[in-house]
């Protein structure tokens, strides 16, 4: 099973064993980053914040 998290510098997935950084497999518009993974749905679906390095933040699927 996949499992999200937080390593407190960047948001991950852990899957089939290996911890992956969401902000170097996923696409992401401009200058936006991924700080924190909360939940994964059975689409694959993960429920996250990403931020500008300006403060502006947002919820993300």
């Amino acid at each position: 099973d996949d499992v999200p998290g937080i390593d407190f510098s960047s948001a991950f997935v852990y899957r089939d064993g290996a911890m992956f950084d969401l902000n170097l497999i996923v696409e992401r518009p401009g200058l936006w980053s991924i700080l924190d993974a909360w939940g994964i749905n059975d689409a694959g679906q993960i429920a996250a914040t990403a931020c500008t390095e300006f403060g502006d933040c947002r919820a993300v699927r």
